[in-house]
């Protein structure tokens, strides 16, 4: 019997740098609904929002700044996948 990697395994990896953005941008009343339902918090440059191997984490909107989704974190392979902006759910 032969074993067929599923499609998703066969598709070629898109870097950030070939994909365009097309994640929406939240609207005001948008962020008026998520602050009803949820808590504003500050980071710093380095925290961790979530890490591999996490079973949940919450839904991150930044207000303002910028986050990279890295792979390998904290790893000599380390890289960046892809980067949000202010309003851009992650």
């Amino acid at each position: 019997m032969r074993s067929v990697a599923p499609p998703c395994a066969q598709a070629p990896l898109i870097t950030p740098a070939e994909a365009p953005d097309v994640r929406p941008l939240l609207g005001e009343s948008q962020l008026a609904t998520l602050r009803r339902c949820g808590d504003e918090s500050g980071v710093r440059r380095g925290d961790l929002l979530f890490s591999e191997g996490d079973r949940s984490y919450d839904l991150i909107v930044l207000l303002e700044g910028k986050v990279d989704i890295v792979d390998q974190y904290g790893r000599p392979e380390e890289q960046v996948i892809i980067s949000y902006g202010p309003r851009k759910p992650t």
